[in-house]
């Protein structure tokens, strides 16, 4: 008996995790890497022809299309998969009406942070 309550607390554990993790995945690819490269797109339009062409500070061609597009895709994937584990571990933690705003200023400004630095060409 005992042995058929720890497989059902590790089954219903795992399905937890699993829906913070797809949830996570799906976000990634919906906001990070489709949301992203719409966002790329629209500065391309809008800026100063002059910069197509030239590298960010990634060594990604401004105003190129390539495979880098499916990268940010699987990078922005994992990225909302570790943010959805997040999430699951600290939300006890949060009071419920304050939870989007926290988490949503934790990821703007540990993502800008990462993503961010002094002297880039990428956010100038």
């Amino acid at each position: 008996m005992e042995k058929a309550t720890w497989r059902a607390d590790a089954l219903r554990a795992a399905r937890h995790l699993s829906r913070g993790m797809w949830a996570g995945i799906l976000c990634g690819i919906v906001v990070g890497g489709i949301g992203g490269r719409l966002a790329m797109f629209l500065l391309r339009v809008t800026s100063n022809p002059s910069l197509r062409g030239r590298l960010t500070d990634d060594q990604f061609r401004i105003g190129s299309i390539t495979n880098s597009t499916m990268f940010l895709v699987l990078v922005c994937a994992v990225a909302g998969m570790l943010g959805g584990l997040f999430y699951l571990a600290v939300r006890g933690w949060l009071p419920e009406r304050i939870r989007p705003f926290a988490i949503a200023t934790f990821g703007g400004a540990f993502g800008g942070a990462v993503v961010i630095h002094p002297g880039g060409v990428d956010f100038t």
